[in-house]
């Protein structure tokens, strides 16, 4: 995902929106998942990782925008969150892969908080 269509995605109505990020995470969760406990050097694990990356960091730079209409307490809640994924997500690369629950948990119960 790039950053024009995620500027595409949020000039779309607030639902659209939220469909379209809902999206997105269920694409990461549903790779994460299937490259739970597989090695740095299996591809699936690597691209789960890469698109896991690029989406927070597409998430953290709209939420640190002046323009995201999200209240400030929500906002710096959802930024640490995103930084603490890409720091777990760097921890697992380290590592040469290993357990990825906790990043499947945490983006499933926000890809699910977008649902409602």
């Amino acid at each position: 995902m790039n950053r024009e269509l995620y500027d595409e995605i949020l000039s779309e109505d607030q639902s659209g929106a939220r469909r379209r990020e809902y999206e997105a995470l269920a694409k990461v969760v549903d790779l994460l998942q299937e490259a739970n406990g597989r090695s740095i050097a299996d591809t699936g694990l690597t691209r789960a990782l890469d698109l896991l990356e690029a989406l927070w960091s597409i998430f953290i730079d709209d939420l640190a925008s002046s323009g995201n209409m999200l209240p400030d307490d929500l906002r710096a809640r959802l930024i640490s969150i995103g930084l603490w994924v890409t720091r777990t997500s760097a921890e697992v690369r380290l590592a040469g892969g290993g357990d990825l629950g906790a990043l499947i948990d945490v983006n499933a119960a926000i890809r699910d908080g977008l649902r409602h």
